[in-house]
């Protein structure tokens, strides 16, 4: 491969008199490849650096999956050189498979690319910079609902109708589409059949809004006109002033784009819960989709969503729920009750601090917004949220370490972009599955703690950010319950000593939930921290919390073992076990010294029978 699935990568390829390559003189004039790097790219992604034909006609965009298993993006722009000519510059963004979707190739405008504006001032030999995929995704997304305004609107009805019904009706072959169809931004017209059709339709949607010559590299193309007679045309079926075909296919493709020019991605919702739509017939297909928007042609998004989960993923969401979870949020209440029935001077809470005064829990995912603000769609937002979730499960779930790096890389560069419910119920996710950790026995020893991604890494990304929220403090406090037995042993305990450290220094803000479910000071005891003076004694057990929980010293016990009357007994943490191979050296000094006094035995036994008359 010419490029790592690990980065993203970009290069300019323009006419220049001093470009060598192939004695054409278009080729690559600046990358953030190497040189072998980006000659192999251009010879692979040639005829979509270049395309045939009038290269010069305007500007346009191209989406591509390359032999080698990797998308490229191409945004072609015509500029005069310094000698007054037209130079077709092609700047291209190529990135492992699914990094780089149509939704950003459609959705990033001319400003947004890496270069912007600036494309015409890069000379031959500039090294570039690799492009923020981040940023370049959050653009991407606003840029996508720009153009949804536009798809939505009535000047497309009668060409995405008329798309729509050819594809349903012949899903298989690849178009050729007049550029009259889809009016002064081919863009707005192309995004709203992805949207619409990505989950119906089997195959990858390829395209280029605009071409002079057609070629069997996409699924769809926008023409300025057709071809001279007799220039091939690659078995696509050409689409300009023939009506569109009757039957069902008709019929639901102009049921699918009033609901989507209605109610926009959320009125496709319904498609999403229905299976199989890949595994259909064309004609089973279209009459499917023609039957089940009829049956919901009255019926709005909201009302037709299963009623949203309860605000506080603990309380109602089983999905999420770890056992005990309830018996421990009661304690958190007692508590904050007992302080503020207590008397004695109140501290001025503090944003940053990790143990003030107990307010009322926020209301959970539900974004806060002033009064000018428009509404937020609550489908579209509870969507968001399970996309987030989901694409944490496939991160647990991956089957190869392959496949686990390519989404860790993806859930790194699309949590920068989540909002406070994402953020929560991927960390939520997470902690559901115990963050990768696995017990794996090796050469006959007890079973150790093993990690399928660096947990630090994990904790940063998906776990730390949240930690400001009741809920995810809770459970995150009742994970370490569940792994702790004296101390904590590594790579965890690491990862929770640090923690401690930057709370220790209001580096991270943690919800006081975990405190009053871990204890405030069992903490530092298991990580051997340094501990503040007064430092109060460990109490006898843990809260009463079910079996599956094991009782330990980190906890600090809010019921005492014979009710509330029974004497106090202080208990000393257990010291720590010996880690690495202290223990192996001291239980091999233990056999040796056994055999050697064995054998000091047996030869003075043999000894005193032979001096025996």
């Amino acid at each position: 491969m010419p490029v790592s699935n690990a980065e993203v990568d970009q290069i300019l390829c323009a006419y220049d008199p001093d470009n060598p390559t192939e004695n054409t003189g278009f080729g690559p004039v600046a990358s953030s490849l190497p040189t072998l790097a980006e000659v192999s790219l251009f010879k692979l992604a040639g005829a979509v650096l270049r395309p045939p034909g009038d290269s010069t006609a305007g500007n346009s965009i191209a989406y591509e999956r390359l032999s080698s298993d990797q998308d490229l993006i191409v945004r072609r722009v015509v500029a005069i050189d310094p000698l007054n000519r037209e130079n077709l510059l092609s700047q291209a963004l190529i990135a492992g498979r699914g990094r780089l979707t149509a939704e950003l190739a459609l959705g990033l405008d001319q400003a947004d690319w890496p270069l912007g504006d600036d494309i015409t001032r890069v000379q031959l030999g500039d090294r570039l910079s690799r492009p923020n995929l981040a940023e370049l995704d959050r653009l991407g997304r606003a840029g996508a609902d720009r153009l949804r305004e536009l798809s939505r609107g009535p000047a497309l009805t009668e060409a995405l109708c008329q798309l729509t019904a050819w594809v349903l009706t012949d899903p298989l072959s690849r178009l050729s589409v007049a550029a009259s169809q889809v009016g002064g931004d081919p863009r707005a017209a192309l995004l709203g059949l992805v949207d619409m059709l990505s989950v119906l339709v089997p195959g990858r949607w390829t395209f280029s809004t605009q071409e002079s010559a057609e070629s069997d590299a996409y699924r769809l193309i926008v023409m300025p006109e057709w071809p001279r007679p007799g220039s091939p045309d690659y078995g696509r079926l050409r689409l300009g002033g023939q009506p569109a075909p009757d039957g069902a296919a008709h019929t639901a493709a102009s049921l699918l784009v009033t609901r989507y020019q209605t109610y926009g991605l959320a009125g496709l919702e319904l498609l999403r819960r229905q299976q199989g739509w890949h595994r259909m017939s064309a004609l089973d297909r279209a009459e499917t989709l023609r039957n089940l928007l009829t049956l919901h042609a009255e019926t709005t998004p909201h009302k037709e969503l299963p009623p949203a989960p309860d605000p506080s993923p603990l309380a109602a969401s089983q999905e999420y729920a770890i056992e005990g979870v309830e018996e421990l949020t009661g304690l958190v209440e007692s508590q904050a009750s007992q302080a503020t029935e207590s008397p004695g001077t109140q501290e001025s809470p503090t944003p940053e601090s990790s143990t003030a005064s107990f307010d009322p829990a926020p209301a959970l995912l539900t974004p806060t917004h002033s009064a000018g603000d428009p509404p937020v769609d609550v489908s579209d937002a509870a969507l968001r949220d399970r996309e987030a979730a989901a694409l944490v499960e496939r991160l647990f779930q991956a089957r190869s370490a392959e496949e686990g790096r390519e989404l860790l890389m993806e859930v790194s560069s699309r949590a920068e972009l989540w909002s406070e419910s994402q953020t929560e119920i991927a960390c939520l996710t997470a902690i559901r599955y115990r963050l990768g950790l696995k017990y794996r026995r090796t050469r006959g020893q007890s079973c150790q703690p093993v990690f399928t991604h660096d947990p630090q890494q994990l904790f940063d990304l998906l776990i730390r950010t949240a930690l400001y929220r009741r809920d995810p403090a809770i459970e995150w406090a009742v994970f370490l319950r569940q792994e702790y037995v004296a101390v904590l042993t590594d790579p965890l305990r690491s990862v929770v000593r640090e923690m401690f450290e930057q709370d220790a220094r209001r580096e991270l803000v943690v919800h006081h939930a975990f405190f009053v479910v871990v204890g405030r000071w069992a903490g530092p005891v298991a990580l051997h921290l340094d501990l503040p003076g007064n430092v109060p004694p460990v109490p006898s057990g843990p809260p009463a919390v079910p079996t599956r929980f094991k009782p330990s010293a980190w906890l600090r016990g809010r019921r005492r073992d014979g009710g509330a009357g029974a004497p106090h007994r202080a208990q000393v943490v257990p010291p720590a076990q010996p880690e690495g191979n202290t223990a192996d050296f001291v239980l091999l000094g233990k056999v040796v010294g056994t055999f050697v006094i064995i054998v000091l035995v047996l030869l003075g036994v043999g000894t005193i029978l032979r001096n025996l008359p």
